[in-house]
């Protein structure tokens, strides 16, 4: 009267492989809603990597600050513009 069924659960792969996709997904998300942007924008800033802007004629020496660091100093009166005139510098050392 029953016939016998054999049961297929899911396999690793297809769990790895629903992740894998789920993630991609997530990721095509942010990079078109600009969140991905944002982010990038941010993590370009000299306060965000620890440092001063200070002005660059007065170069990181004289400030007290011994080394430049590689990020961007943007204007007190518009902060999504960055300003030229200023060079992000970090103190070395404690």
């Amino acid at each position: 009267m029953f016939k016998s069924k054999k049961a297929q659960g899911m396999t690793l792969n297809v769990v790895v492989v629903a992740a894998i996709v789920l993630l991609v997904l997530v990721v095509l998300v942010l990079i078109f809603t600009g969140k991905i942007g944002n982010f990038v924008g941010e993590s370009e800033k000299c306060v965000t990597k620890g440092g001063t802007c200070v002005a660059a004629k007065d170069g990181c020496n004289r400030a007290n600050l011994e080394a430049p660091l590689n990020a961007k100093c943007y204007k007190a009166t518009d902060p999504n513009t960055v300003d030229d005139s200023q060079v992000c510098c970090v103190k070395v050392g404690a």
